[in-house]
């Protein structure tokens, strides 16, 4: 949980403030980033999905969950 927790407010940072997240990778916000601001912010919603798809499939107890967990290294 704490890492979905993390993960969301990345990207959340990211669509909202992407200067600020960048520049947590060492990355400095500019025209030639924008892009790359962009396509971080939505990969890192699909982990953040997948994260919480993962954490419900084991909360259920659920027996596909660990490919997923695999998958994303949980």
């Amino acid at each position: 949980m704490l890492a979905i927790s993390i993960v969301l407010g990345l990207t959340g940072g990211v669509f909202f403030a992407p200067a600020l997240t960048l520049a947590q990778f060492k990355v400095k916000y500019g025209p030639e980033t924008q892009f790359l601001g962009y396509i971080t912010g939505w990969f890192l919603l699909l982990v953040t999905l997948l994260a919480v798809l993962a954490w419900t499939q084991v909360w259920r107890r659920r027996p596909g969950y660990a490919d997923l967990c695999y998958l994303l290294g949980l």
